[in-house]
């Protein structure tokens, strides 16, 4: 009896970390993300919170943090001049 509810709640489980989503912000900032990635090697990429934030390492020191953090906020504000659509 035990094996098959671990195997119910294993299949639960995986059905369940299948269908969940993102937000509507952490789109967005996927977006962001993908249209700075290549502005410089020295910032990588971690997660996105539900909430938009996005986490980053940095290499090298702040090297090329400047400029990414520009191209970030402006793709931020043509989402905002976009009405938040991509």
């Amino acid at each position: 009896m035990r094996h098959y509810l671990f195997i119910i709640a294993a299949a639960m489980l995986t059905t369940g970390c299948g269908t969940i989503s993102n937000t509507p912000a952490q789109d967005l900032a996927y977006e962001r993300v993908e249209k700075c990635r290549g502005v410089s090697n020295n910032v990588i990429f971690q997660r996105i919170e539900s909430d938009g934030r996005v986490w980053v390492e940095m290499r090298n020191g702040t090297a090329g943090y400047d400029e990414w953090r520009q191209c970030m906020d402006k793709a931020a504000r043509d989402q905002a001049a976009n009405g938040g659509k991509r």
